[in-house]
């Protein structure tokens, strides 16, 4: 539950649309090099696995679907968007 306008209400919908959005950003972020391939996919699916859902609720198995998705948008070999001649950012051992 979130509250909007001093209000309690559902915040399934809110987190549906946010991880269909992060899930498409997952797609042309490169897998944490130590860590190895869908270490963010799989951490996300665990904290998924965790949340408290609403009884009655659809949205858990919406999200996984878009899982699916992402999932077979990973496997092919190219991918249906990409980021044109971007660099990566990359931080140094101290974080700067």
């Amino acid at each position: 539950m979130i509250s909007i306008d001093g209000k309690m209400r559902p915040s399934e919908a809110y987190l549906l649309e946010f991880l269909c959005n992060f899930f498409s950003t997952l797609l042309v972020i490169p897998d944490h090099p130590e860590q190895g391939v869908l270490f963010l996919v799989r951490g996300l699916l665990n904290v998924i696995q965790d949340y408290t859902w609403e009884d009655n609720s659809d949205d858990k198995v919406r999200i996984y679907a878009n899982v699916l998705h992402l999932l077979s948008a990973m496997s092919q070999e190219t991918y249906i968007y990409h980021v044109d001649k971007g660099e990566v950012p990359t931080m140094s051992r101290n974080g700067a």
